[in-house]
């Protein structure tokens, strides 16, 4: 039979007694032993009845008595002195460890006060556990929450639609009363826009909707422009709400907290903001709602971004493209233009000049031949003079010759001009000019401007129509007006009119000929002069305006020309070389026809070998011009100039022309690095050829003099 607890049963935190069947204490663990307010030790051999109180004996012996005989756990309720004053109500449970007679029972103590605290203790856990399982369901709903927007986001469903379903969710799982709104920081990055605000009232969204950000700019300004969280825990006192306390007040709200909503890269995409009807912090729960939303909000803003800047580019892509093949389109109209705009004057100058040939025919037909012939070669030279234009604008190479003049002037002596061609049309000019005091232009290159929108209106405008020409200052600007009562210009194409390539009818049926590069070349010649050109028309049929606005910079004061000497080039040695016989002989009739002394060469090397040879000829000896091509086989009019340049006799300083097809302004600067003295692209005037070769053999002279 056990008479010892043993080691576990000292141990335990409940107060133990084995007693033998008739009531004496055979072991006691330290919780009895407090219980008694004694020694464990000196409980043994004790009568528990002694123990208790008096009234409660018989109860002890009948209680010990109902253990034995029962192999079951007996609860009771016995009263034990505590102290001498107090004594305490305990609840006792005991059994019988054996069913021999001999066999003691245990006892187990405990206080109504420690049942209490176990109930306190339990009810405690119930509604910790409670709470556990609230706060594991409120998870689970915000978890069901943030995948039902991230399914939002991942169907590309309106990022509208993707932020209400975020400041729903924090509507629903944050504090009691608080409302969610979403801001977008603007493209410029200085502005907040409207994202979603479903709860709060329009009347304060429609506020703040495009509100800068700054420093001191509410909750959500400052929060973007700090790019940090800012807490407003009273909007009535704080310094920030400015602008807006009494707006959010007038609504009912008291305190915000707003936070950035950043990029992957970590810049601020927008603010997501809360709102409660009291003065407070926002407590944790908020902050987690908070947290997955935000994170939502930015993948889906960024993603939003993203799209958008993938479709700009490929709607510049697409315009790159569609623009690529227009453009490609316009120049394979143009080649096979051009080819027809230059074949057309030469079948009239071929026909012509074999009739010529063939000789038999009467003075008036010889007279029509030569008119026809000349009128082609000149038409021939304007197609030329477009084309070399539009090269040296599209290179960057068009450069001004500025100059004081009245362009007053230049849009009289352009409507002189044009008048034979209106005649020929049955088109009616009228000026209308005041005068304009000189500024500084190309006069030529204005010409050139005038002529064309004056040409383009008479071209496009029926007989008996009428083409007004106006020319006035306005404030700081001239501004020239060419109107006509023509055919007009189709909305659709009117924004390309000024484009290259472009004719609003390209057809073989059209009934105008030309290469469309007049007008491109009109709008460059004008903004080289810091102008702008400008189209309006009202649609086909109700003709066309051009207005040119033009800058009036204060021009210097006017030089008075020189007068310009005749072209005497009489008695000049000329060494004329180009491998083209045509060109060559052509040169070479008209000089002698002059009175000059040409030498024509074939080649580089036969120049050479006529300026070898003529060194050593007498005592007047070498040529007074070089005139030369440029494009040639073998050795080039560049590399001949320079071998010129590096002779060691008088040669070596003889003035040069290059006279040459190669017109660009490029091939200019090549032929002046090389030594040549002039430029002039072909085809040239005769007479302004022999100008210039009259003034080269006079600058020689006078340099020698």
């Amino acid at each position: 039979m056990p008479e010892k607890l043993g080691r576990l049963g000292r141990v335990l935190p409940d107060a133990l007694l084995l007693v033998t069947r008739g009531g004496v204490i055979l072991d006691a663990n330290g919780a009895a032993g407090r219980v008694f307010e004694r020694a464990p030790a000196s409980l043994e051999g004790e009568r528990l009845a002694a123990l208790v109180s008096p009234k409660h004996e018989a109860r002890l012996d009948a209680f010990l008595r109902q253990c034995a005989r029962s192999g079951d756990l007996i609860p009771a309720s016995l009263d034990l002195p505590g102290s001498p004053q107090r004594l305490h109500s305990y609840r006792v449970e005991g059994a019988a460890l054996g069913a021999a007679a001999g066999s003691p029972v245990l006892l187990r103590l405990r206080t109504r006060e420690s049942t209490t605290n176990r109930f306190r203790l339990l009810t405690e856990k119930i509604e910790e556990l409670g709470s556990e399982v609230s706060q594991r369901r409120r998870a689970e709903s915000l978890l069901e929450g943030e995948l039902q927007a991230l399914e939002l986001v991942v169907t590309a469903a309106p990022l509208e639609t993707v932020l209400e379903e975020l400041v729903r969710l924090a509507e629903s799982h944050g504090s009691e009363g608080l409302l969610a709104s979403v801001l977008l920081l603007d493209e410029d990055g200085e502005h907040l826009r409207h994202g979603a605000a479903p709860g709060l009232p329009p009347a304060y969204n429609d506020a703040i909707d495009g509100v800068a950000i700054g420093p001191a700019v509410g909750a959500c300004g400052t929060a973007a422009y700090r790019n940090e969280p800012v807490v407003s825990r009273d909007i009535e006192t704080d310094p920030r709400w400015r602008d807006f306390k009494e707006l959010a007040l007038a609504n009912g709200l008291r305190s915000c907290w707003s936070t950035p909503i950043p990029s992957r890269a970590g810049s601020v995409l927008g603010t997501f903001a809360l709102y409660y009807p009291e003065p407070m912090d926002p407590p944790a729960v908020d902050r987690q709602v908070v947290g997955v939303a935000t994170r939502i909000a930015s993948i889906a803003i960024g993603r939003k971004r993203e799209e958008a800047q993938i479709e700009r580019l490929l709607s510049s892509e697409r315009n790159a493209r569609a623009d690529a093949e227009s453009a490609n389109r316009a120049k394979d109209e143009f080649l096979a233009l051009i080819s027809h705009e230059l074949r057309n004057p030469l079948n009239a100058m071929l026909g012509w000049t074999r009739l010529l040939r063939m000789g038999n025919l009467d003075e008036e037909t010889r007279r029509q031949g030569i008119e026809t012939i000349e009128r082609n070669a000149e038409l021939q030279g304007e197609l030329i003079a477009d084309v070399l234009d539009f090269a040296r604008v599209s290179s960057g190479q068009l450069k001004l010759e500025l100059q004081p003049a009245r362009i007053t002037e230049i849009v009289e002596e352009a409507v002189e001009s044009a008048l034979p061609d209106a005649d020929s049309a049955g088109v009616r000019l009228d000026l209308e000019a005041s005068p304009i005091e000189p500024a500084s232009c190309d006069p030529g290159r204005l010409h050139q401007v005038v002529t064309n929108l004056i040409g383009n209106a008479i071209k496009f405008t029926p007989s008996g129509g009428r083409v007004t020409i106006a020319v006035c200052r306005v404030d700081d600007h001239a501004r020239l007006t060419v109107a006509d009562t023509g055919q007009g210009i189709d909305p659709d194409f009117l924004p390309r009119v000024f484009d290259p390539f472009r004719q609003a009818d390209a057809s073989l049926a059209r009934p105008h000929s030309g290469l469309g590069l007049g007008l491109s070349v009109v709008r460059q010649v004008v903004e080289l002069h810091g102008g702008r050109v400008s189209a309006y028309s009202e649609g086909e049929g109700k003709g066309a305006t051009f207005v040119v606005e033009l800058p009036l910079h204060a021009a210097p004061a006017p030089v008075k020309p020189e007068a310009r000497r005749a072209a005497d080039v009489t008695g000049l040695r000329v060494l004329v070389v180009d491998d083209e016989v045509d060109a060559r002989e052509l040169l070479g009739t008209i000089l002698r026809h002059r009175g000059a002394e040409p030498t024509l060469a074939a080649s580089a090397a036969e120049a050479s070998a006529a300026l070898d040879a003529i060194a050593t000829s007498g005592p007047r000896s070498g040529f007074d011009v070089l005139v030369s091509d440029i494009a040639m086989p073998g050795t080039d009019g560049y590399a001949l100039m320079r071998a010129v340049r590096r002779r060691g006799d008088g040669h070596a300083a003889i003035p040069a022309a290059a006279l040459t097809a190669h017109a660009r302004e490029s091939d200019r600067a090549k032929a002046y690095a090389a030594g040549y003295d002039r430029h002039l692209p072909k085809p040239v005037d005769p007479e302004f050829l022999l100008a210039v070769i009259a003034d080269l053999a006079r600058g020689a002279a006078a340099g020698r003099g």
